[in-house]
């Protein structure tokens, strides 16, 4: 599936100045604290192709969906762990469900770890803790 690159926001972790030059070149994502999902109308949900992992020294990652291999795995509690042919990713943090669910959707655009050990969480807010991605 063609992902347009047109009308796509840019996410709020990016620095101003680099905001105004992304402008339409990235998929539009509804943010939360630390990830993105694509939009959705009412009856549709458009896939991801790929998803960036960011991590707190700024190291960027991309994974593509049609990389990952099944099964996907979450222990109910704190863990997501994601599988390639190559790499290994644990996605460790707090309410994870709904994160959870979103990759199993192809709909995560990006996700992060903390930038700061000052960030304010909403109770019951997915957070995510640390995103290890060790080769296999």
């Amino acid at each position: 599936m063609h992902q347009s690159r047109e009308n796509r926001a840019v996410p709020k972790f990016y620095a101003k100045d680099h905001i105004e030059q992304l402008k339409g070149r990235i998929r539009e994502a509804q943010d939360f604290t630390f990830f993105g999902v694509t939009k959705t109308r009412v009856g549709e949900a458009p896939l991801s192709l790929a998803f960036k992992v960011i991590k707190q020294n700024g190291e960027q990652f991309i994974i593509q969906y049609h990389q990952l291999q099944d099964p996907f795995r979450f222990d109910g509690n704190s863990k997501i762990e994601l599988k390639t042919t190559n790499v290994s990713i644990q996605i460790e943090g707090k309410n994870l469900q709904d994160l959870f669910d979103y990759l199993a959707e192809h709909r995560v655009v990006w996700m992060k770890e903390p930038d700061s050990e000052f960030m304010e969480i909403r109770e019951n807010e997915v957070e995510v803790t640390n995103i290890e991605i060790t080769t296999i």
